[in-house]
């Protein structure tokens, strides 16, 4: 039991080590420029060991990004609680996602891998069961937010639609320097837009 316990840690000791040193590397050369033999190095791990705690360059990168995201969306959820006004409860949520823990290139590059399909694997699907919680908790403050006469318009397509808000403008401000000034606010403005539309009754047809 004992020796059972001392190759569980050693196991969970080498893989902070390596996500530590990969967080590092994808910092300082984005994830292209990055390479899982300097990785492993920094890490004091054979070339081997890296593999097997993840099959390529591709699935280390979203292990690292998965990381940050989950710590992202905590604090996002945390701060959208001290919120009351849809909008900023909905800023307060997004801005830890889009702004904490990766650079816009890396960020950009971890939703291509995610979002896209461009990668595939268990990683993958962790993160996109985050992606998920993150559309949940846009539409459970678009819910508790409506005010309309009759039933609670289904909440999931218009969070749907701030989520794929999201994605583009971290596509666009990592190629356009001029969106990165702005990043935060036209992401608040995309999503007040579609908030708009949520909570707006549109006026009743008359029959002419």
């Amino acid at each position: 039991m004992s020796e059972l316990g001392r190759r569980e840690r050693n196991k969970v000791e080498k893989l902070t080590r390596i996500l530590d040193s990969a967080r590092a590397v994808f910092a300082e050369k984005g994830e292209a420029a990055a390479t899982t033999a300097e990785i492993a190095d920094r890490a004091d791990v054979s070339h081997a060991t890296l593999f097997r705690y993840a099959a390529t360059k591709a699935e280390l990168f979203i292990m690292v990004g998965n990381e940050s995201l989950a710590r992202a969306i905590d604090r996002g959820i945390a701060a959208a609680a001290n919120q009351t006004a849809p909008l900023d409860r909905l800023q307060a949520l997004i801005a830890p996602v889009v702004g904490d823990g990766w650079s816009l290139p890396n960020l950009a590059a971890y939703q291509r891998r995610v979002v896209d399909g461009s990668a595939s694997g268990d990683q993958r699907d962790i993160a996109l069961h985050m992606v998920q919680q993150i559309v949940d908790q846009v539409a459970s403050i678009l819910t508790e937010a409506w005010q309309g006469p009759g039933p609670v318009p289904a909440a999931e397509p218009a969070a749907r639609a701030i989520y794929a808000a999201i994605h583009l403008e971290v596509l666009g401000a990592e190629r356009d320097e001029r969106r990165r000034a702005n990043f935060l606010a036209d992401i608040r403005a995309q999503a007040e837009i579609i908030l708009r539309g949520y909570l707006t009754t549109p006026p009743e047809r008359t029959t002419p």
